[in-house]
């Protein structure tokens, strides 16, 4: 290989890193999630000041809700004082049309803190279920990337062994396998042919030496049968 063509194919590797790099779904992912987490950050602090007003209106027209109902009773009170001749009748009435002027004057507040305070309500209500929602959906997105996580790594180690695969078929590993096979069986067949050739010089052995001990011992039958007729005379 050149040292040119090995320039540019490194380029080539160098340009398709940065383009992974930048299209990289993982990462953009957990910059997503960062995101989502920096949205419900602010989220909560917004809901946390508006709950703090919410509750400071709600104490404020508890306390002129009740400071109204309290003047009504001292009213009433101060009329039933003045009729059981416990006080006089034109300053009980007096103090009665007080207490009912300021009664109206905390009715009146209590009116307009409740307009505020049912408006507050609201947007806490609404913004705690848009922080539940992206609460919902950072757990959601989270449990996806482990998820994913998980299959990229199967399917990285999954596509890295099925490269080796193809890698040794496309560098003759297969052909070589063929090879020695070929190579094993034919030394075998030699080592066979030599073994059919040992029996054949061994069985042609046999026949001389059985032809030999078969004329030998028909040689000894005749001399055997001279001597008995050489006694018999």
């Amino acid at each position: 290989m050149s040292l040119f063509k090995r320039a540019i194919d490194l380029f080539k590797s160098e340009a398709n890193s940065a383009l992974d790099e930048a299209e990289n779904p993982e990462k953009m992912l957990k910059q997503g999630i960062r995101d989502l987490k920096e949205d419900l950050r602010d989220a909560m602090e917004a809901l946390a000041e508006t709950k703090s007003v919410v509750n400071k209106l709600e104490r404020d027209l508890n306390e002129k809700t009740n400071r109204a109902e309290k003047y009504q009773r001292d009213a009433k009170k101060l009329l039933q004082k003045a009729k059981s001749g416990d006080m006089d009748e034109s300053k009980a009435e007096e103090l009665a049309r007080k207490a009912l002027e300021a009664k109206r004057q905390a009715e009146s507040e209590a009116e307009g803190l409740r307009s505020s305070y049912e408006s507050q309500k609201k947007q806490a209500d609404q913004l705690q279920q848009q922080v539940s929602k992206l609460k919902q959906k950072i757990s959601q997105y989270e449990s996806e990337l482990t998820t994913l996580r998980a299959r990229s790594k199967a399917a990285t180690a999954s596509r890295k062994v099925n490269e080796q695969l193809a890698q040794s078929d496309s560098d003759g590993t297969i052909s070589m396998i063929e090879r020695m096979k070929e190579k094993v069986e034919k030394e075998e067949d030699l080592a066979a042919a030599y073994g059919d050739m040992a029996e054949e010089d061994k069985s042609v052995d046999e026949e001389i030496d059985a032809a030999l001990e078969g004329a030998s011992t028909s040689d000894t039958d005749d001399e055997l049968a001279a001597l008995k007729a050489e006694l018999d005379k």
